[in-house]
């Protein structure tokens, strides 16, 4: 009993990272429109676009490494309770993962 609810809080405290690197990427495309139009008046220079754009790169890894760490600690949890030959993988943390390959 200790040990599943040791792996549920993994799972939540994941989750809750994915959520805040959400929120960071969000941040993070908006900063680089607006460094983009400033570039396009002269305000600010190709090397402010750039960081922008690694800056939001970044926030995507950190995304991206969140939510392969829920899928662990899911995949431990369901080993742990019994349930993973049951689960029926849908995950909406995921979907939101692969359309960052289609943008």
């Amino acid at each position: 009993r200790l040990l599943l609810e040791s792996l549920y809080n993994n799972c939540t405290s994941a989750l809750s990272h994915c959520q805040s690197a959400e929120s960071s990427i969000s941040f993070a495309k908006e900063y680089l429109r607006m460094k983009q139009i400033a570039f396009d008046q002269g305000v600010a220079t190709s090397t402010d676009v750039v960081d922008a754009t690694l800056n939001l790169a970044r926030s995507q890894i950190e995304h991206l490494k969140a939510a392969y760490q829920f899928d662990i600690n899911l995949a431990q949890l369901l080993e742990a309770s019994g349930c993973s030959y049951d689960f029926k993988y849908s995950n909406s943390v995921n979907k939101r993962v692969i359309s960052y390959e289609n943008n």
